[in-house]
């Protein structure tokens, strides 16, 4: 039997967290406490809670070459992988097409990484 559909960002607000509405980021940024907490999936973007994306830029004397080097971090991510936005947008995609409601359907994750793991946890943000 079908349940509701457990709400996230769209794709401009993982991309700009700043365009959700001021109390429901509040929200989701207290939510990086409880990793079982659904509110996390509006954190599924590079940002951190001071909206800044999290990188490094590798110094040159280090790399030896002239181009910038930037080492981006996903610790910031739900379950610390990056691989949460894919599965994120795997399964919303569908949501939105209604071809997949939590209770319906079981959903694998086609990978033994770490795309796997992002599927496996936001399957269970959104009550799959």
């Amino acid at each position: 039997m079908s349940r509701p559909i457990v709400p996230g960002p769209t794709y401009a607000e993982m991309r700009n967290p700043l365009l959700l509405p001021a109390a429901l980021r509040a929200e989701a940024n207290a939510a990086r406490e409880d990793e079982r907490n659904p509110l996390n999936l509006y954190n599924i973007n590079w940002k951190n809670t001071g909206n800044d994306v999290e990188r490094i830029v590798l110094p040159k004397e280090l790399t030896g070459v002239q181009a910038n080097i930037v080492v981006l971090s996903g610790r910031t991510f739900p379950s610390g992988s990056m691989k949460v936005g894919p599965a994120y947008a795997t399964l919303a995609e569908n949501e939105a097409m209604h071809h997949l409601r939590p209770g319906d359907r079981t959903v694998i994750g086609p990978s033994t990484g770490n795309f796997g793991i992002g599927t496996a946890y936001v399957s269970m943000l959104k009550g799959y």
